[in-house]
């Protein structure tokens, strides 16, 4: 599901940049504002793949 929501953010932020590829101004607040969804989404991610793997190393090591 985090995948998904990942490559939907990065398609958005590909066409923001299609669509503002030539002009300048107000276009630019719209590309950061979908960058920074995809750093914030991809950042979620590692975060939960990291709690995960932490959690299933502390699973492993019980009797």
């Amino acid at each position: 599901m985090m995948l998904s929501k990942i490559e939907r953010a990065r398609q958005e932020l590909y066409q923001a940049v299609t669509m503002t590829s030539g002009a300048h101004g107000m276009s630019e607040p719209y590309v950061l504002k979908k960058s920074r969804k995809l750093d914030n989404l991809i950042y979620r991610y590692l975060l939960s793949e990291k709690t995960r793997k932490s959690e299933s190393e502390r699973k492993g090591r019980g009797p």
